[in-house]
């Protein structure tokens, strides 16, 4: 990976790398860039994708500031939460699905 190849497809700013996380086959990185703090231990970010094999980064999602994104063990998905819902984007498709729950943000 190039810094000059940390522009992702339909952008055009590079991203400023705070933290990465390997997939479980290796193949790909989940970066997080712009985090900010919602409480003491919590963030939410935005999250990008670069793909070894393709030699391109891609947005998670167009939604802003997602919340705990993480591999599926096949390294195929991620899951991540947004606006207390919880997503998933099929690294494949490039499609995004949304939990059939609704969201509360209260526990009762």
């Amino acid at each position: 990976m190039y810094a000059d190849s940390l522009i992702a497809e339909g952008k055009k700013e590079k991203i400023s790398v705070e933290s990465y996380t390997f997939s479980p086959d290796e193949t790909k990185l989940l970066i997080t860039t712009n985090s900010k703090k919602i409480y003491r231990h919590s963030t939410t970010a935005n999250f990008y994708v670069w793909n070894f094999k393709k030699q391109k980064l891609y947005s998670l999602t167009d939604k802003e500031n997602q919340r705990l994104a993480t591999f599926s063990p096949m390294s195929d998905k991620v899951a991540f939460i947004w606006d207390n819902n919880l997503f998933y984007k099929d690294l494949i498709t490039n499609e995004e699905y949304k939990s059939p729950k609704t969201a509360r943000r209260t526990i009762s």
